[in-house]
């Protein structure tokens, strides 16, 4: 027997892989849209935090190109809702710069319902080790910079590159 072994399951009350919001609108996608990135966009007031996108992606039934863009899924997993430029101490250091804080990042921060980034600690110091696309991703937007330097990040800034392969 080796007690220091021992594991246990954690609970913690600022855990969330899933949001359990129940379907209120469904939308058919047309057969005919091309393989990409697209997003439904909800707005409903003025500002940032009146606008919302519901990011989703197509992919082909049967491969036509001899390209592919492979999505980070997990990566933008790993990063949803961080809030590294908030917590962090080292955060302007690294960057040379204070962070950019937006309405969205406030939002973000100040609202623990959207959940944390396996980059980010639970109230108790523990790390976080699941993430879920089952709640609001505030982060993975197309308008979306990261705040500790107010640029595009994973998602949006992955969307250059699928701009540039378009054309």
């Amino acid at each position: 027997m080796a007690p220091n072994e021992y594991g246990g399951i954690e609970f913690h009350p600022d855990s969330l892989t899933d949001a359990r919001w129940k379907v209120w609108k469904t939308m058919k996608i047309p057969e005919s849209l091309r393989s990409g990135v697209y997003a439904i966009r909800l707005k409903a007031g003025k500002g940032e935090l009146g606008e919302e996108y519901i990011v989703f992606f197509v992919r082909p039934k049967k491969s036509k190109s001899k390209l592919c863009f492979l999505v980070p899924t997990a990566t933008y997993l790993a990063y949803a809702n961080e809030k590294l430029s908030f917590d962090a101490q080292i955060i302007q250091p690294m960057t040379g710069q204070p962070p950019i804080i937006t309405d969205i990042d406030i939002e973000r921060y100040k609202n623990p319902e959207f959940g944390l980034s396996t980059y980010d600690k639970f109230d108790d110091g523990s790390g976080v080790c699941f993430s879920s696309y089952k709640r609001p991703i505030l982060n993975m937007r197309p308008k979306y910079r990261i705040s500790s330097m107010g640029i595009t990040w994973c998602f949006p800034a992955d969307l250059s590159i699928i701009g540039w392969l378009e054309h």
